[in-house]
């Protein structure tokens, strides 16, 4: 198919799981945590080896670009969406503003 290796560990993951094929429980997902934390930074590792910066250099000023965009947008929109439902977020009755914002802000 020409996909990278990493999309097939992860297709392969979620047909094994409990909701598709039900070959991994829920239960041995839970048990078997050192694994999955394993498998993660295997499945980044490969992803990161298949990286070819040589080829990332010139796109660099857009990558730059995209990454601030992607943090400021997503921190804003989280912020102002935890802020809009801080009255509906138990562990947040009964803060204050300035309060509801600081946790807004971390959340």
């Amino acid at each position: 198919i020409g996909l990278p290796l990493v999309s097939g560990y992860i297709l392969v993951g979620i047909l094994a799981g409990d909701d598709i094929l039900g070959i991994i429980t829920e239960e041995s997902i839970r048990s078997l945590r050192i694994v999955d934390e394993v498998a993660l930074a295997f499945i980044a590792f490969c992803a990161g080896a298949q990286l070819h910066f040589k080829s990332l250099e010139s796109r660099s000023r857009s990558i730059f670009l995209t990454t601030v965009n992607l943090v400021f947008f997503t921190f804003t929109f989280g912020t102002l969406t935890m802020f809009a439902l801080h009255k509906s977020l138990k562990f947040m009755q009964g803060m204050s503003v300035q309060q509801s914002w600081a946790i807004a802000m971390l959340g």
